[in-house]
């Protein structure tokens, strides 16, 4: 399979949801509404893929959910460790996805290039 994608299964799924919604009430209760309506959308896609609908996460819902789960282990002390090391796992797994996909971006549109120089 491509490195620039990803099945997750129900759990990672739940998880996701998880640490999403507690992230979204966070940015809510901060009044922070546009950056709770980004998530809300992202949400709604996790919602759609976990009842098995096709679903696709753009980068920036990559990083979001990734940010959500390295949150959640970070608030949630009573976390089991296996659940909390499936967590950051799978934060940093959706963070290669995002850096696989970005460095075919810039491969494809900008061949020879170095990333990071302008």
């Amino acid at each position: 399979m491509d490195d620039r994608y990803m099945v997750f299964d129900k759990n990672q799924l739940s998880l996701m949801l998880v640490a999403l919604v507690e992230k979204t009430a966070r940015l809510r209760v901060a009044g922070d509404k546009i950056q709770a309506e980004r998530h809300r959308i992202t949400l709604n896609t996790l919602a759609d893929m976990s009842r098995d609908k096709s679903g696709y996460l753009d980068e920036e819902q990559l990083l979001q959910v990734a940010d959500a789960l390295e949150e959640a282990v970070i608030q949630r002390s009573g976390l089991r460790q296996q659940e909390a090391s499936h967590m950051e796992w799978l934060a940093g797994r959706l963070r290669e996805i995002k850096a696989a996909r970005e460095k075919v971006f810039w491969e494809k549109y900008f061949p020879g290039r170095e990333e990071g120089v302008a």
